[in-house]
């Protein structure tokens, strides 16, 4: 019995520290009549090391991805920042597209290979230092009916 409660008050104390997430990244997405997908990703870096968290898109997803967009918030990340935007087999679907982002204008992405979407994707940030800087992403799926 002591062995148990000493295991439990371990955990309790470690909680705390793995409980501090590297900041947010929220995932919504909306869908047109004419069978276009857009995932929004809004995310905020972490107060401490300015680091994202890896957010898979909020629903599956069968497709194709024809463009990205990038969009600086108003508390800028570092310029050069990079991110990927991952298939569950974590194939790049941009291949490298969204790296070196600019730190105060939107950009625009297209695939330069054939970016087929068959379930959740991911988006990945990198590359940031800015304490709290805000990211929009968005990406553009054509809907397989």
């Amino acid at each position: 019995m002591k062995k148990i409660l000493a295991l439990a008050a371990i955990v309790l104390l470690l909680l705390p520290g793995m409980a501090v997430a590297a900041g947010t990244c929220t995932a919504t997405s909306t869908e047109s009549r004419q069978s276009i997908i857009v995932v929004t990703w809004t995310c905020v870096a972490d107060a401490s090391d300015g680091s994202y968290p890896a957010t898979a898109s909020n629903v599956g997803i069968r497709g194709w991805l024809y463009a990205v967009d990038t969009v600086p918030g108003a508390t800028q990340p570092t310029d050069n920042w990079d991110a990927t935007i991952t298939n569950a087999n974590g194939y790049d679907l941009l291949g490298g597209g969204l790296a070196n982002r600019d730190t105060a204008n939107a950009e625009r992405a297209i695939p330069t290979k054939t970016a087929w979407v068959d379930g959740p994707i991911t988006l990945t940030i990198t590359g940031n230092s800015v304490n709290s800087a805000n990211i929009v992403v968005k990406a553009y799926i054509y809907k397989e009916n």
